[in-house]
């Protein structure tokens, strides 16, 4: 495996595993919102609850949209309007008396671009890494995503440990979060691209 490829392979397990790590911290940190500011979860359950047709709409339209245009753009502006969203809302959120409203539309917008970011990322690996590696990167990417599901709840203890801390940084730590995997899938956006060629014209 040519240096090249192992570049390829590392940012496609790092770009999910970051995206992650910021997905479960702002779910950990919209708890503790709730919670805060009315004194129970019921609340939680609602805006939950209607982010998660985010996920039924974005399996209706992730096939569309990987079948039919570049999944590497899927993947880079998923990225892009998460980015956005979560720093846009860090300043529109009131950390006292947070508006519903808002809550329940970032929450959508997260979870639709979670639903159409991680399908296209698992269709591109079949396309850039030889099958003799598949079932080791598979194995790889899969431990990566879950340890990102450990790490998360850590750094959210954390966050909660500081006093001062509001709402609108656990967001901003989500958007950094998406920032670096927009970095990484920016980054090898040529390397995948030439490789995707390569084993086109091989296959001819």
């Amino acid at each position: 495996m040519t240096n090249h490829l192992k570049r390829t392979y590392v940012s496609l397990m790092l770009s999910p595993f970051f995206s992650q790590i910021g997905s479960a911290i702002y779910v950990l940190g919209l708890n503790w919102l709730i919670v805060k500011s009315t004194g129970t979860t019921q609340l939680l359950g609602i805006i939950e609850g209607i982010g998660g047709f985010a996920f039924l709409i974005g399996d209706l339209l992730v096939g569309l949209l990987v079948d039919q245009h570049n999944r590497k753009y899927v993947l880079i502006w998923t990225d892009i309007i998460a980015t956005l969203v979560c720093v846009v809302s860090s300043f529109l959120i009131n950390n006292n008396t947070p508006q519903i409203w808002l809550l329940i539309l970032i929450t959508f917008i997260l979870n639709l671009m979670l639903a159409l970011n991680y399908p296209a990322a698992k269709s591109i690996v079949p396309e850039v890494i030889n099958g003799n590696y598949l079932q080791k990167f598979n194995a790889l990417s899969n431990t990566f995503f879950g340890l990102a599901n450990i790490i998360a709840p850590v750094i959210g203890g954390v966050l909660l440990a500081i006093n001062g801390i509001d709402f609108s940084e656990f967001i901003l730590i989500n958007a950094a979060s998406y920032f670096i995997a927009l970095f990484f899938n920016l980054g090898r956006l040529q390397e995948l691209t030439e490789h995707c060629k390569l084993l086109k014209n091989l296959s001819w």
